[in-house]
Formats: structure tokens, sequence, C-alpha cells
């Protein structure tokens, strides 16, 4: 799991080690969610959005307002692990909820054996 904190949002993640998690991205509006003691994760940017990522790790936002990821596209369920998609650096544009970029790694941009986590 991985948190990243943008003005009033809360970003973090649940890679998808099991069967069941919905979103691999999700956030938390700190005025508004803040006040719960157990608020509901939301799908960062959508459910329907959320959905074309795998298992995304280590984001980080930028000065120009843009949340970078990595995505491995692995489902990392144990005893039968699945590639859906090539890892990939993920970037979105958090003004508009919008992805910008994903960058799939070529076989060449990683080392022999490795997934980018």
């Amino acid at each position: 799991m991985g948190v990243e904190r943008v003005g009033d949002r809360l970003f973090i993640t649940v890679p998808r080690r099991r069967y069941g998690i919905p979103a691999t991205l999700n956030y938390l509006s700190l005025s508004r969610d803040g006040k719960t003691r157990s608020p509901a994760l939301r799908p960062y940017p959508d459910i329907a959005r959320a959905r074309s990522l795998t298992s995304v790790y280590r984001t980080r936002a930028d000065k120009c307002g843009r949340l970078w990821m990595v995505d491995t596209g692995l489902l990392e369920i144990p005893g039968n692990p699945q590639q859906l998609q090539a890892p990939a650096i993920v970037i979105f544009d958090l003004a508009s909820d919008r992805q910008i970029l994903r960058y799939p790694f070529k076989s060449s941009d990683l080392p022999a054996a490795n997934t980018p986590t």
C-alpha cells in the first residue's frame, strides 16, 4: 500500500494481491471523509477509468499538478499471478482527473526477470 497527499485528497494504492479489490488507485477527500472513522475508499478517477489500472505502486505528485505512478500490469494472486498488461508509467492530470500518459515499458527497459515494484 502507498499513500500520497495532494491538497484535500489522500491517494491510496492497494496492489491487487487477491481477488475482490475493485480499484488499485483510490482516494479520500480529507475535508469530507476525514471526519469519518472508517471512510470508504473512492476509486480514482472513477470506477470505470480505474479498471484500466491493474496494480499500482509508487504514486508521486509533481509541482505541475500531475500524479505519477507505476502500474505493474500484474495481478499478484499468490500461486496464480497473471500479467494482464505490460508494466507502465501512468500519469494523471489532477486538475482534470484525466490520464494524460501511459508509457508501457519495453522489455529492453527492464532488467531480466524483474517487475518495476
